[in-house]
């Protein structure tokens, strides 16, 4: 079985997870912990980050600091499509209020453009990457001057807008480094700023809340910190970056050039002026319901593949949109497209047996 996602592990782990247990530094405090977050904040470019135990609780204490900061946000402009994870922790505490706007998904980059949208100072826009197919952050920033950006960059890390990396041109952004990601620490995520105040406020409220005072707590908080562990798993992921992302480029382009002369495929790509991050090569296939066809059929010669993501509403029991019927691409693309085995593990025989058995399936579709 060709799995859809392998992480790239190597005997770096191995050897700073034995200094951790030898060291006993294996909660939340030691030097892979603070190693990890300079390299990150460098990489990204960001003046402060913070590392969280997984990607959802760093989008909740994104959203938490916004509020904190911006407590007159009415309105909150989510993609029709993405991960869960990127719109329940919105609703984690349910005592704000706020418009819940929908902005549609393009089919040939399954990320909105954010058009006519009626925003203002009060406004907070939801930025996700999907399938590292990135959104040109500096033109949205251009195109609504005075509202607010939240940028998900799960999947967007390593990508670029315009020559600057994802995550560095929103007002807060977040990654994740679950086991599907570029890099990974099986679980894990960060959060980075470019306010002092809002890196503290959130850095308060990830250690439950404390305040000056030990054991006194003055803000209601979480345990949401990564552990030394993770973070050693993680840093030897970040020493073979280079190696990790010069895999992916490869696959991709093999890829690229495979499915480019193939009809009835499309390949979704990045906003003009960006570079994706290689994260999931994804496609979209001009069959009704050719996501499940197709995946059925290739599972059948041993090949693991997933869907895209669902539309906003698909979910039930979020918020009602003020423009619920904002969701005919997203519901286009959950039915027709699917992602591909893409990890760095993946070898040319692997991606040319991909690409040839998907040709032979879709041969059996039309």
């Amino acid at each position: 079985m060709i799995n859809i996602y392998e992480p790239y592990i190597s005997e770096k782990a191995k050897e700073y997870l034995s200094d951790c247990i030898t060291s006993n530094w294996i909660s939340w405090q030691g030097k892979y912990v603070d190693v990890c977050g300079e390299k990150l904040r460098n990489i990204v470019g960001r003046d402060y980050c913070i590392l969280t135990n997984s990607g959802t609780s760093a989008v909740h204490l994104a959203v938490r600091t916004f509020f904190h900061f911006y407590p007159n946000i009415n309105k909150v402009v989510f993609p029709s499509s993405a991960y869960i994870a990127a719109y329940s922790p919105f609703f984690f505490d349910g005592s704000k209020k706020f418009d819940v706007e929908l902005s549609d998904i393009r089919l040939d980059t399954w990320n909105p453009s954010y058009d006519d949208i009626d925003a203002d100072e009060n406004t907070l826009f939801v930025v996700v990457h999907n399938g590292g197919n990135v959104v040109n952050v500096k033109e949205l920033r251009r195109k609504y001057p005075k509202s607010l950006i939240f940028e998900d960059n799960c999947e967007g890390l390593f990508g670029s807008y315009e020559g600057a990396n994802t995550g560095s041109d929103s007002d807060i952004s977040v990654c994740s480094f679950f086991a599907n990601k570029n890099i990974t620490c099986g679980e894990g995520g960060c959060i980075f700023f470019g306010d002092k105040d809002h890196y503290e406020f959130a850095l308060k409220i990830r250690g439950q809340g404390q305040s000056n005072v030990r054991f006194v707590h003055d803000e209601m908080g979480y345990n949401y910190r990564m552990t030394n562990i993770q973070a050693a798993v993680l840093l030897s992921q970040i020493d073979d970056l280079d190696s990790i992302l010069e895999c992916k480029r490869n696959i991709f382009a093999r890829y690229n050039e495979f499915f480019s002369t193939l009809n009835h495929v499309r390949v979704p790509k990045s906003d003009n002026n960006c570079i994706g991050s290689h994260w999931m090569f994804g496609l979209t296939i001009d069959l009704r319901n050719g996501h499940q066809l197709m995946s059925n059929l290739l599972l059948d010669n041993k090949i693991e593949t997933r869907p895209m993501f669902y539309p906003y509403s698909k979910h039930g029991w979020l918020q009602t949109p003020i423009n619920y019927k904002n969701e005919t691409n997203a519901k286009l693309v959950s039915e027709t497209s699917l992602l591909l085995p893409s990890h760095p593990r993946l070898t040319t025989h692997d991606v040319e047996y991909i690409s040839t058995r998907f040709s032979k399936c879709l041969d059996e579709l039309v």
